[in-house]
């Protein structure tokens, strides 16, 4: 998967996943799902602009941070395109 690598490497990438809400409130964090069915959770002040697009599968490129094996920071990510078929 491309979103490997090792801790706070960033990677500057385009990835096609599936935004989703992990979790059950107040513990809520976003999360991406990537065509291999790997999840990841995502942190970063972007993130917000993603919730009006929950459930749709992206195409998304931009610098992607690796926090530790799970999160990921996203920065600078600009979103080509929206129903990407899985």
């Amino acid at each position: 998967m491309l979103l490997s690598g090792t801790k706070n490497e960033s990677i500057i990438t385009v990835i096609e996943v599936k935004v989703y809400v992990v979790a059950n409130e107040p513990f809520t964090k976003w999360a991406i799902k990537a065509k291999d069915k790997k999840v990841y959770t995502l942190s970063g002040d972007l993130v917000s602009e993603l919730r009006g697009l929950q459930g749709e599968w992206l195409k998304l490129k931009g610098k992607i941070i690796k926090v530790n094996l799970f999160c990921f920071l996203l920065k600078g990510f600009l979103v080509l395109s929206i129903n990407v078929q899985p």
